[in-house]
């Protein structure tokens, strides 16, 4: 048996998003926190190109070193990506400072992504 159902509507689709249905049902859900995204990363996200932005790099050269002291079998990874002059600079302080800050206010943390997309 075969079911019709409705086709959905935008406003059905802009509903599955998470920042609207998680107010509703906060006391039945993980803790959570949403940070909003400014139009100049909102545009980064959306460009055909994608660079690290540059505190990516420092975060990188930290989990290296964590790694290296953690374990014997340290992999050799290339730094001629990250010597490169060549490579755009991409940098969004506030909105990192932003990630941080949630970063530090929890133990453990996972992103929840909006599961539909606009195209």
């Amino acid at each position: 048996m075969t079911v019709d159902l409705p086709r959905a509507s935008v406003q059905d689709v802009l509903n599955c998003s998470f920042s609207v249905w998680y107010p509703i049902f906060e006391k039945n859900s993980l803790k959570s926190v949403i940070l909003n995204l400014t139009d100049d990363v909102l545009q980064y996200l959306r460009s055909d190109e994608f660079y690290l932005p540059t505190g990516a790099n420092e975060a990188m050269d930290e989990m290296r070193r964590v790694n290296a002291e953690s374990s014997d079998d340290e992999d050799h990874w290339s730094d001629e990506d990250a010597d490169n002059d060549t490579t755009k600079k991409i940098s969004f302080p506030e909105f990192e400072q932003q990630i941080k800050n949630v970063l530090n206010q929890y133990d453990a943390v996972f992103p929840k992504l909006n599961w539909s997309s606009p195209k």
